[in-house]
């Protein structure tokens, strides 16, 4: 065909299809991004402390708070099972477990020896009342069981990743994949009920009711994954509203039942129908452009607890000589710590970036 002559109609198609795609995939990836951040964002504020606690209105405010922020850990891991199984095939097994050790291994112990290292000093400036006991063999434990960071997020990640071929072959079938999921949630009921999970849920229990747990959201997203990607990434107008009236419904079940009647197993559940609801929402919000601040989100959760503890040490300090206006300063450093470590993370991991960036990308597991 000559080259000046028009492109026929099946290459227009070809061309508007493959433009599609293109912008498809960039906008689910903004959208990852951006999500991300954001749950990076209320991981920080999810361990903020709220020093007042003298009025009732602010107390079930601050509790209903703690309901949203719970659900930023699941999203994160119905995040991770997707985006390991959305173009997942079997061949790509060993490639993917490869670049686990380099995005999540390593980070996972560099954090962990500097939490463990932070909080032994903490300790010997009497600093804190978490003592830890400085043998080698408690060390080492601390560390490979992340019992002083944030960082039980990673190693749960680690080992499911050890186990994605059973992941694999279960999800990939939607009906064997759902009646899998509802398996694990009935039994994730039958651990609270027969008290292997308690009220508080200690991430640092290794066992299988506390495994369970934590795996019904990565396999949710693992399931989405290998069954309805064309569905999870589209956007229309039914989704949103499918998703605005999603979490419209699930604030009023917190303040109707689970403010008062929740229990361990409820709350699960809550967690978990958050995460699809969430995702279906978010394409209600304006669009937002994606920052390269926005990508330092794994650096931000694994480094945040350092600066949070640091900051609202001194802060606690100013608030117990403060006998006036109590409840306003706690609402507002509430508000404002978590800005400002957020900000304080963002330039200390750009700093780091431009003067080390070989380094940095070690310890980000080459993200941001």
């Amino acid at each position: 065909m000559d080259k000046h002559s028009p492109p026929n109609s099946n290459q227009l198609s070809h061309n508007v299809s493959g433009n599609l795609d293109i912008e498809r995939a960039l906008d689910f990836s903004n959208k990852i991004t951006v999500l991300s951040f954001v749950m990076s964002v209320m991981v920080v504020y999810l361990h903020l402390k709220f020093f007042y606690n003298g009025n009732h209105v602010l107390s079930e405010v601050h509790r209903f708070i703690l309901a949203i922020l719970n659900t930023c850990v699941p999203t994160f891991f119905a995040i991770s099972g997707y985006l390991f199984f959305r173009n997942f095939k079997m061949s790509y097994l060993k490639d993917k477990l490869c670049r686990r050790i380099k995005s999540l291994l390593i980070p996972y112990l560099f954090w962990n020896v500097v939490y463990v290292a932070f909080m032994i000093v903490m300790g010997l400036l009497n600093l804190t009342n978490n003592i830890i006991d400085i043998s080698f063999q408690n060390i080492l434990v601390s560390i490979i069981n992340s019992e002083c960071s944030p960082l039980w997020f990673v190693r749960y990640l680690l080992l499911f990743v050890l186990i994605a071929p059973l992941t694999y072959y279960i999800f990939r079938n939607r009906f064997v994949g759902s009646f899998f999921l509802i398996a694990i949630l009935l039994y994730n009921y039958y651990n609270y009920k027969s008290g292997l999970l308690g009220t508080h849920i200690n991430v640092n229990a290794n066992n299988v009711a506390m495994f369970n747990y934590q795996y019904a959201y990565y396999a949710l997203g693992a399931y989405f994954a290998l069954n309805f990607k064309s569905i999870v990434e589209s956007v229309n107008n039914a989704k949103k509203w499918l998703g605005a009236v999603s979490i419209i419904l699930l604030i009023c079940i917190y303040w109707i039942y689970l403010k008062d009647y929740g229990s361990m197993a409820s709350f699960h559940l809550f967690r978990f129908l958050w995460i699809p609801a969430i995702w279906l929402s978010i394409d209600n919000l304006p669009a937002v452009t994606t920052k390269k601040w926005m990508k330092f989100a794994f650096f931000i959760y694994c480094s945040h607890m350092v600066v949070v503890y640091c900051v609202q040490g001194i802060m606690e300090k100013i608030y117990d000589r403060i006998e006036a206006f109590q409840e306003l300063f706690a609402c507002a450093e509430y508000i404002f710590t978590g800005i400002v470590v957020v900000y304080l993370l963002i330039r200390l991991a750009e700093l780091w970036k431009k003067i080390s960036p070989s380094t940095y990308g070690i310890i980000s597991g080459s993200r941001g």
